[in-house]
């Protein structure tokens, strides 16, 4: 994909590779990759395969070729030992956007990413997905903005939730993820709300983001 959503989000340690779901050439599944997914509808096939090409891209970048990326039974990509790495895609009639970020282990523990469309966050998800703070935050701006940081911070919540849980294995629901949006650096910190080991409440996550080409992106990285 020739325009990077995810430039400047993630260190030099981390490979990133993204594809446009219906313009880039996008490989086909390993065997037992797709055994995973044999009754898959086939927008939701183009979404995996999408992510698993991107991921194997950023492998090869890193020395490691000829990889199948099955999944856990929670459906989270089983990375090969040694590696960590997070998948995101978001598609809609006619626009589609894959990406993989993939790091050794001995230079990152964790990190998740997260791609949104750039649509507003719906007033009726307002009440899930935002805590106070975060609801007094979007509404400080004008309204015609107001959309975009709710659907910021549901993003950030979920790069958070996915570079966690590579390490807890626990779910989160959105209140129990602080997010405050630092707009002047492109950043953001999500404190957690409760204790997930090895993380205390009021651990705090620091990630970044962008809005390019039509995706709110997000990402996450625990050194």
């Amino acid at each position: 994909m020739a325009s990077s959503v995810l430039e400047g989000l993630l260190g030099e340690d981390i490979v990133s590779v993204e594809v446009d779901l219906y313009r880039d050439a996008i490989g086909e599944l390993t065997a037992s990759e797709s055994a995973a997914l044999a009754r898959a509808h086939p927008d939701r096939l183009l979404e995996y395969r999408a992510g698993r090409h991107c991921a194997r891209e950023a492998l090869a970048v890193l020395g490691l070729r000829d990889v199948s990326i099955l999944r856990n039974d929670d459906r989270s990509p089983i990375w090969p030992p040694g590696f960590v790495g997070s998948i995101t895609h978001s598609r809609a009639q006619g626009f589609g956007w894959g990406a993989a970020a993939v790091a050794r282990g001995t230079a990152v523990r964790a990190l998740g990413i997260d791609g949104e469309l750039d649509e507003p966050l719906e007033r009726k998800l307002w009440e899930r997905v935002l805590l106070d703070p975060e609801r007094e935050f979007v509404e400080s701006h004008p309204g015609s903005e107001q959309g975009f940081w709710g659907k910021l911070v549901f993003s950030a919540k979920e790069a958070t939730y996915k570079c966690q849980y590579t390490l807890t294995r626990t779910y989160l629901e959105f209140a129990e993820v602080r997010v405050t949006v630092l707009p002047d650096e492109s950043a953001f910190r999500a404190e957690l709300v409760r204790s997930v080991p090895p993380f205390d409440a009021g651990f705090v996550f620091t990630g970044r983001y962008a809005r390019r080409h039509g995706i709110i992106a997000t990402a996450v990285v625990l050194r």
